[in-house]
């Protein structure tokens, strides 16, 4: 019997070492792919270079650009990394800024994991790093390019890191990360003040009259009169795209809209599809790989759920509960707008996903999920991850262009704006491009 526990235990530790090593091999692949490609190739984060080459040629007073592009005169939650793009490109070239935005971004994600996992489980740290890479530093929105939103995931990671696990609630580091997280994105940033209004409102309310909840009302006031100033000043013109009913969103089949949400939560497997400029994916004419994705992230979606429903249970029935019953009505709030959102709200392609992602770092971190459903989760995840690296590896080598199925789910698209790198190159003699997106600082001259 003691050799068979002991037997479990080394096993355990061993697969603990392999997930680890896993998740790092991942990032490591991912690196030396942004190194070594011509540029980034993640969807939307050519677009949001590009504005950052606008901003650039705006401080610089450049006549075309100012004929052609105005910056906004208000604070907007979705322009951090413009910025931070455009201030590189004073100094550098374009696609060398994105790629030091990229690292400083990945590499800072994995460290602040790393931390995460082993304060949260020493014993099964690496599991717990490899759920979380595939989840937040490397998911779906990395894959879209998404990098607003990405960035407010890691400055929500580390805020919750010093403030919840370390217990350093300054003044300071909530006026900071309050102010970084709502330039980043506005979404992250409504959880980040859900999360501490449920909180310390969940906990001891009968003292309502204390110091921690004053300095986190005055850390956090800042950034909630930016918020109200962009809302006065953007106006109602701000809110466009917004669906009706749910199911509008995707069809008139409410059993669709349910699968949509299903879907969403798949999203957060490891498993991704590259699609080529010919609309075929990098696994074209090997449908059966495919399809084995797709089941790969549908068990990772069923596990992840039965993982949390069964870590609140136990978390209900332990001494922690009464330092933890927050959680059961952040879940709720979180739950009922996430099913009752459509696609596209306030004008944001899956709002509900948006802010699914910051709830998986609070529940993994608090929640006791039993080591048996973090091995379970991870056997998805390594099953999945070489169908996504191959394309970082080689590109090319199970593509068959113009043969097979279309692929729909899982579906990122790499090259989407790839025609906007053309004006880094030409310094100047290519014409300024129309932006495709002015959800940022930067808008048209219509």
């Amino acid at each position: 019997m003691n050799h068979n526990i002991a037997a479990r235990r080394v096993l355990g530790s061993v697969f603990d070492m392999v997930a680890g090593m896993c998740a790092m091999l991942y990032a490591g692949i991912v690196l030396l792919w942004i190194l070594a490609s011509p540029y980034p190739a993640l969807q939307d984060y050519l677009e949001w270079l590009y504005q950052g080459h606008v901003f650039a040629a705006l401080v610089k007073a450049n006549a075309s650009a100012v004929a052609a592009f105005q910056m906004a005169l208000y604070p907007i939650p979705n322009s951090l990394m413009q910025v931070m793009l455009g201030l590189l490109n004073l100094f550098l070239l374009p696609i060398l800024a994105a790629k030091i935005l990229l690292i400083i971004y990945l590499i800072s994600f994995m460290v602040m994991l790393m931390l995460i996992a082993r304060y949260v489980s020493l014993a099964h740290s690496g599991k717990l790093l490899l759920v979380l890479t595939t989840t937040t530093a490397l998911n779906s929105s990395f894959w879209n390019g998404y990098i607003n939103v990405q960035m407010s995931l890691l400055l929500f990671s580390i805020f919750f890191y010093l403030c919840y696990l370390k217990g350093h609630q300054g003044l300071a580091i909530l006026f900071t990360f309050s102010l970084a997280i709502f330039f980043c994105h506005a979404i992250t940033f409504a959880f980040l003040v859900g999360f501490l209004g449920i909180r310390e409102t969940t906990l001891q309310p009968e003292k309502w009259l204390r110091w921690p909840r004053f300095k986190i009302c005055a850390g956090i006031l800042p950034a909630l009169g930016l918020l109200l100033w962009y809302i006065v000043a953007r106006g109602p013109s701000s809110a466009t795209g917004v669906s009706p009913l749910p199911g509008k969103a995707i069809g008139d089949s409410f059993g669709a809209f349910l699968a949509y949400k299903l879907y969403t939560i798949m999203k957060q497997g490891a498993f991704h599809v590259f699609e080529f400029p010919d609309r075929t994916s990098h696994l074209a004419s090997h449908d059966t790989l495919y399809w084995v994705g797709v089941a790969l992230n549908g068990l990772f979606a069923v596990l992840l759920v039965a993982a949390l429903l069964w870590g609140m249970w136990d978390v209900y029935r332990s001494k922690r509960w009464p330092d933890l019953r927050f959680l059961l009505p952040l879940v709720v709030c979180i739950g009922v707008p996430y099913f009752m959102l459509p696609q596209v709200f306030l004008g944001i392609v899956n709002f509900s996903e948006r802010l699914l992602l910051p709830t998986l770092i609070v529940l993994f971190c608090l929640l006791p999920v039993r080591p048996a459903m973090f091995a379970a989760l991870c056997v998805p995840v390594l099953t999945a991850l070489p169908l996504t690296m191959v394309f970082l590896i080689n590109p090319q080598i199970l593509a068959h262009h113009n043969q097979g199925m279309y692929h729909r789910f899982f579906t990122h698209r790499p090259y989407q704006f790839a025609v906007k790198p053309e004006v880094f190159s030409s310094l100047g003699t290519h014409p300024y491009l129309p932006l495709d997106f002015e959800t940022s600082v930067l808008f048209n001259r219509h």
